[in-house]
């Protein structure tokens, strides 16, 4: 039983997928065929798939280096490798929960971060509840988005816990004796603001 032959070539990949030379280097090193990123394109129906140039660099990195990823209101590292299976390459993808934070350990984190964190943390304190994603969109007057990409980044980090589906969820995992540079990152101006 031999190989099927290669209906398509890689300039055919390289058209149809919208791939570079760098990605279809990284697809060969992955053991992609021509013709199995062209089946992987997503059709209009398929809109849960990734375009064939993210699907790539996504498994490229992960094979590379674990990734977090946040799924179920849950930090995970996802590990990608690869393997022979008859004369062609598999793939064996394991999710693994992601350690907890050492809360004896101050965390890094940018000053931004720090202000989401602060405003957060005050926010709950003062209305004993969770601020919502508008509160923050209003407060900081940034976009929708922007505020979204941060709380997933922060839950990423593992600075926040979130509950999928129940509005007023964040919930800080950072301790706030451990958090000097609250202060530096805008704490101040964040409790004026909300009294």
């Amino acid at each position: 039983m031999g190989k099927k032959p290669q209906r398509y070539s890689w300039p055919d990949v390289s058209r149809l997928c919208r791939l570079n030379r760098d990605e279809i280097e990284m697809a060969r090193n992955l053991g992609f065929g021509p013709d199995t990123l062209i089946r992987a394109r997503p059709g209009p129906k398929e809109r849960w798939k990734l375009p064939v140039k993210e699907w790539v660099c996504e498994l490229y990195a992960a094979k590379e280096k674990p990734v977090r990823i946040a799924a179920r209101g849950q930090v995970w590292i996802l590990h990608v490798n690869i393997y022979d299976s008859f004369g062609e390459d598999a793939f064996r993808v394991r999710l693994e929960p992601a350690p907890a934070l050492d809360a004896s350990v101050a965390p890094g984190f940018t000053k931004k971060r720090g202000q989401y964190l602060a405003f957060i943390y005050n926010y709950t304190k003062m209305h004993r509840q969770a601020p919502a994603e508008s509160d923050l969109q209003r407060y900081f007057q940034t976009t929708p988005p922007t505020i979204h990409d941060m709380i997933k980044m922060l839950e990423l980090r593992g600075y926040i816990k979130r509950t999928p589906g129940q509005a007023r969820s964040i919930r800080l995992l950072v301790n706030r004796s451990t958090c000097r540079d609250w202060n530096r990152a805008g704490c101040r101006g964040v409790i004026q603001e909300l009294r």
